[in-house]
């Protein structure tokens, strides 16, 4: 038994530490790297889609998964697929290495904990779009994802409309810290300063707080429709980024909304590609 237990508590050691090897490996920044381009263009289509929608000239409401679609469509689709593949799987592992080991020592108060849970839902929320994205390359064909259906299948359970409240609460207080580090944060501490002339450093740092506010705000939308649809114990009610766009766009002034919505998107999609250049990126030390 005792040999059993030392065996065990030999392979955890081991697995441990090949894990922290690998989140470690110059490989893994640069995956992380590949990972910031694949999270712009995640967001970077849904924007420039809506603004045409809002401009008149044709254009879209898609989420995320559906921007994996119209790259699909692209001339070398599967291509850029198989890169966004590459992307999407490392900028996932980088949400699980920053919860994880905690390169950037948020640390283990209420607020580090809430930060690093943060990269967790972030992590898993990639990996959905990443299986999309295989699926497509294998001909399946990709949905946009509608909350509507898992909203409706949580109500069934004994205590669904809370657990959706408690999700759509989550959306909307991580959407309004988003929009708030937007307007408010000093995002300079975030890039390899040293690496950025002066106007390399303000454009970085102007569009990331500008998209920061966009995204943030799409996200708290997200939430507060989804609380509606608990409180109102009605799936209907609960909307995705795609129809968080269409309803702005019904709204008085919608239009308007809708193009400063969807300019947001698009300044954090190219955030997000300039981060993969320039954003500083603490990998856990290896050998230990």
């Amino acid at each position: 038994m005792a040999k059993a237990a030392s065996d065990l508590k030999n392979a955890k050691d081991k697995t441990q530490h090949t894990a922290r090897e690998a989140a470690g490996s110059p490989w893994m920044e640069r995956l992380v790297r590949v990972g910031y381009v694949a999270r712009g263009l995640v967001y970077l289509i849904p924007g420039v889609l809506a603004f045409e929608l809002a401009l008149g000239l044709g254009g879209a409401a898609v989420n995320p998964t559906g921007a994996i679609e119209y790259l699909g469509g692209m001339p070398f689709g599967k291509a850029l697929l198989i890169l966004m593949v590459i992307g999407l799987l490392g900028y996932s592992l980088w949400g699980l290495v920053r919860a994880i080991y905690d390169p950037f020592r948020q640390g283990d108060d209420p607020e580090g904990l809430a930060k690093r849970f943060g990269y967790i839902v972030s992590a898993f929320g990639y990996i959905v779009i990443l299986i999309a994205t295989i699926q497509y390359l294998q001909g399946a064909t990709v949905t946009q994802n509608n909350p509507q259906d898992w909203t409706a299948k949580l109500m069934t359970l004994s205590f669904g409309r809370a657990l959706v409240g408690i999700v759509g609460a989550g959306w909307l207080i991580g959407g309004l810290y988003q929009a708030y580090r937007g307007f408010t944060a000093d995002l300079a501490p975030d890039y390899n300063l040293q690496k950025m002339s002066g106007q390399e450093k303000k454009l970085a740092i102007d569009i990331g707080r500008f998209g920061l506010a966009g995204r943030g705000v799409a996200f708290a939308l997200i939430g507060v429709f989804l609380i509606q649809a608990a409180v109102f114990a009605n799936a209907g009610r609960a909307k995705g980024l795609d129809g968080v766009l269409l309803d702005l766009s019904s709204r008085p002034y919608g239009q308007i909304i809708l193009a400063v919505t969807a300019l947001g998107l698009v300044a954090f999609g190219v955030f997000s590609i300039l981060s993969a250049r320039w954003m500083r990126i603490k990998l856990p030390r290896r050998g230990r």
